[in-house]
């Protein structure tokens, strides 16, 4: 068995998943990204989104409902 060629490894390849590879990346970490099926393809698409509305802030809200529609719109 060979040493690992990574600092990191993030696992699922959604877009939270990618955007901190691509972050970490980024900073000088070497990170291996794992992934059963094809990037952005798994829990990045489909109905299971959840846009949490309970804030404090107003203007939170205001974006957590801006949000919702224009999901709703491209999906």
């Amino acid at each position: 068995m060979t040493s690992p060629s990574a600092d990191i490894a993030v696992v699922g390849a959604g877009i939270l998943g990618l955007a901190t590879a691509f972050e970490l990346q980024r900073r000088g970490a070497r990170v291996t990204l794992y992934e059963t099926g094809r990037p952005g393809q798994g829990q990045s698409a489909g109905q299971s989104r959840i846009f949490r509305h309970a804030h404090a802030d107003p203007r939170l809200v205001d974006y957590a409902v801006t949000a919702r529609g224009i999901w709703r719109e491209w999906s």
